[in-house]
């Protein structure tokens, strides 16, 4: 309740300018004496979420430089292939050690 109250009735954080950033602007915008394209003409002001999404996109940018980088040096080495697996062959019964072997099962399943 208190929270909803101080948002309607000011602005909500990060999104107020402060006089000292109304002064700056100010400042920079009535410069005189300088010849025109040597200075930046407007400087914007970023509040704090602006800041920290700017600082969040950077970061991602540089972990996808680096993993390009990475994925670069590794196209240069060439298709992994596994090897097939090998399966050991099993002793060979004969026929009749099969029926034998079956019949027991038969009997067991009773």
């Amino acid at each position: 309740m208190k929270k909803r109250k101080r948002e309607e009735g000011s602005a909500v954080w990060g999104e107020s300018v402060c006089s000292k950033d109304q002064e700056r602007r100010a400042f920079l915008q009535n410069q005189t004496g300088l010849r025109e394209g040597t200075v930046q003409t407007q400087i914007k002001l970023l509040s704090g979420t602006e800041w920290m999404a700017r600082e969040v996109v950077k970061e991602i940018l540089w972990e996808v430089a680096e993993c390009g980088a990475a994925l670069d040096s590794a196209r240069d080495l060439g298709q992994w292939e596994q090897p097939a697996p090998t399966i050991a062959p099993g002793p060979v019964r004969s026929k009749q050690e099969e029926n034998v072997l079956f019949k027991l099962l038969e009997e067991l399943d009773k």
